[in-house]
């Protein structure tokens, strides 16, 4: 089966679904210029299949005539904010699987300015996979050129390290960097900004990233929260585009707490455009109910951080997030970025504790969330075509009218179907949940 784009990039395991022939392939397809040579920008994350899809990419666009800068290991973060500051760059792509597990890896293309690319290119990249080469081999001078970008790297450090000064207030700071990209990025620009900081998950060797610890495994950081004396801890995910924060006595501040907490700081020195953020069906309901309360309006999107980069482009707002720690902060970067993210945690931790306060204290509705397992993405959509199903589906939202809400979706980027519930107890939001899932 053909491997096909995701709701951020194109994701398998490495090798099997994931191969080196599709990565030569889509530098094949980006590479290729009808005129003018293209000129792309490259980055993996330290996974232990990536310096092998990444010299096949690279082989495909140098095989196209493309004039290539290569970065090595980098957040996702850091080819967007290069593309929007040398808009020469036609394309950048990161090769990581996010928080997936090693095993598994991705492509993720963006395009001129450091924005995802559209879905009617993605298509056509598909479609190029699937079809014959076909496409003209340049042969002399007009082969393809490579350049290491040492450089490009120092500027995004350089910009990030200078959006914060804390020394003041020199927080005491634990990372867990998910022995993933930011291992190599995250304590030296902490420590520029002025914080007192602690890594943790920071050696990766090909094999480790995500395994027990960052994002999605917050267990880690909160043991490691518990055994010292921080005023914060921050876990990031493989490629760093997203983080998860933590207060010293263990309170949440995910992308929820994260968004609130800029909302109210961009609302008090009127910079927040229509008083309106960009979330999506993930997000609690006491979120919308504490963002209202402060006179600040919410628009639901789909989920993935495509969408809500769109709906802000599309508006003119700057800030919108999912609960996972994708948050984007439009004002900074056209993507999401873990340390950016962080770093509107530590100003508001150190210039508006009130602000603070609210923002990781608000009233969430009780949530479970129910993953269930299929061979592939599509079986997963197939099931929320069930006749059956979609039955028992309407009986549990019933349920849970004006005290609650039941959103059931197939994973953009995993063979998964997600079941999420929130309801008034964790009790009653796991029982529906459960119940809904019974009815495969």
């Amino acid at each position: 089966m053909m491997l096909h784009f995701g709701t951020d990039g194109m994701r398998g395991v490495a090798n099997r679904e994931l191969t080196p022939s599709i990565a030569f392939g889509i530098g094949r397809y980006l590479g290729h210029g009808k005129e003018e040579r293209k000129k792309v920008l490259v980055g993996e994350d330290p996974r232990l299949s990536s310096p092998m899809l990444e010299a096949a990419i690279v082989a495909g666009l140098l095989s196209s005539g493309a004039e290539v800068r290569r970065l090595g290991v980098v957040p996702t973060a850091m080819i967007s904010y290069l593309m929007g500051k040398d808009r020469s760059f036609d394309y950048g792509i990161m090769i990581s699987a996010s928080h997936n597990p090693f095993e598994d890896n991705g492509i993720k293309v963006l395009t001129k300015g450091g924005e995802k690319i559209a879905t009617s290119l993605e298509k056509d990249i598909e479609a190029f996979l699937e079809g014959k080469d076909g496409l003209p081999l340049p042969e002399g001078s007009g082969l393809g050129r490579v350049v290491q970008g040492d450089q490009e790297k120092a500027l995004f450090v350089s910009y990030v390290s200078s959006l914060l000064d804390v020394r003041a207030c020199a927080p005491k700071v634990l990372l867990d960097c998910a022995n993933g990209s930011d291992s190599l990025y995250a304590k030296e620009v902490f420590e520029a900004w002025g914080c007192r900081v602690t890594s943790i998950n920071d050696a990766p060797n090909g094999t480790n990233i995500n395994n027990g610890c960052g994002s999605t495994h917050l267990e880690c950081l909160e043991k490691a929260l518990r055994e010292g004396n921080y005023d914060l801890g921050f876990a990031f995910d493989g490629d760093a585009d997203r983080v998860m924060g933590m207060t010293g006595d263990g309170r949440l501040i995910d992308g929820d707490s994260q968004l609130f907490m800029k909302a109210l700081m961009l609302k008090k020195c009127g910079k927040l455009p229509s008083n309106t953020v960009v979330l999506t069906p993930m997000s609690n309901l006491g979120l919308l109910d504490a963002l209202s309360h402060e006179g600040i309006k919410a628009e639901e999107v789909g989920v993935g951080d495509r969408n809500i980069q769109l709906r802000l482009l599309e508006k003119g707002y700057v800030l919108g997030a999912e609960p996972s720690g994708h948050v984007i902060h439009l004002d900074l970067l056209p993507t999401g970025d873990g340390m950016i993210s962080a770093s509107q945690v530590v100003k508001c931790f150190a210039d508006d504790r009130e602000a603070f306060e609210k923002a990781v204290s608000f009233f969430r509705y009780p949530h479970y969330l129910y993953n269930i397992r299929f061979a592939d993405r599509a079986a997963a959509e197939e099931v929320m075509k069930n006749p059956l199903f979609l039955a028992k589906k309407d009986a549990c939202e019933k349920e849970l009218a004006g005290r609650g809400r039941l959103y059931l979706r197939a994973s953009g980027t995993e063979p998964l179907l997600r079941i999420y519930v929130e309801a008034l107890t964790q009790e009653e939001a796991e029982r529906i949940a459960l119940d809904l899932a019974s009815a495969f």
